[in-house]
């Protein structure tokens, strides 16, 4: 018990000076990055100073994740907590900030919604983080939020038949890039 409290009142002594800042949908973008990056700048320290962990750690603490999330990261980050994936939303990596990544192995997963991306910008952006010793897994945003129903007979399918739809599943939903996430996280 004592060990608890030790580590509370060493993260108490910790934070005495020092505060995350409030991160809203309100803000002008500019400003809800400044306090995205200053956030887990501290978060950095936490762990620095073995107080926090990026492959256990609460995201929440950086923002209100669900606020903030366009529908397709809202569909990804659903997808993400799930399989419990050590990923942070909005994570900034240089000059970037990634849709969700994990400094200590160094993924990123970028969801590409249409109006929002350019390949010749994001090749580029892949190559500067891949630089950086980052390994960019990219998603179109339809893929983020496709649902593929289980089928009500899938048990009474032909073996074929049900590799089939699960291959589907894999290839058209994000459980494909998932399961290629979790192998990362657990190599």
């Amino acid at each position: 018990m004592t060990d608890v409290w030790d580590d509370v009142m060493r993260l108490s002594e910790f934070m005495e000076n020092r505060e995350f800042r409030p991160v809203t949908q309100s803000q002008p973008l500019s400003e809800r990055f400044r306090n995205i990056r200053h956030n887990y700048s501290l978060y950095q320290e936490l762990v620095d100073a073995d107080l926090a962990s990026w492959m256990s750690g609460n995201p929440y603490e950086i923002a209100n994740w669900t606020m903030l999330f366009t529908p397709i990261e809202a569909a990804a980050w659903h997808d993400i907590r799930a399989v419990g994936l050590p990923l942070w939303p909005q994570l900034p990596v240089g000059r970037y900030f990634v849709d969700f990544g994990n400094p200590v192995r160094k993924i990123a997963l970028e969801c590409d919604g249409k109006q929002w991306h350019d390949e010749k910008k994001d090749a580029k952006r892949d190559l500067d983080l891949m630089m950086q010793g980052w390994t960019v897994y990219r998603v179109p945003g339809w893929r983020c939020k496709r649902v593929i129903d289980r089928p009500d007979d899938l048990m009474e399918m032909s073996d074929e038949e049900q590799k089939a739809f699960w291959r589907r599943h894999r290839d058209e939903t994000m459980r494909g890039v998932i399961d290629g996430l979790r192998r990362e996280f657990t190599a």
